[in-house]
């Protein structure tokens, strides 16, 4: 879905760590993802996946439980980032 290819591409745009092994630090205040990693890299990181769980949150009215399994060759050719 479009939250997930967002997110990928935040990814790819990260240079300096591994998104998906390093650890970064955040907080919740007043019902917000607060980012408080001093690491620009891994800030870039938490920003991205902060992202994404908004655009979830935001896009849960319209989920459809029955796309999780979607054979691929039925979905259009990926955009690129």
């Amino acid at each position: 879905d479009r939250c997930c290819f967002v997110h990928r591409c935040c990814y790819k745009k990260v240079t300096g760590c591994d998104p998906k092994k390093d650890r970064y630090s955040y907080s919740w205040e007043n019902k917000a993802i607060v980012c408080g990693e001093k690491n620009p890299c891994l800030k870039q990181v938490c920003e991205c996946d902060k992202a994404v769980a908004i655009c979830l949150r935001e896009n849960l009215g319209t989920y459809n439980k029955n796309h999780r399994v979607t054979v691929k060759f039925l979905c259009k050719a990926p955009e690129s980032c």
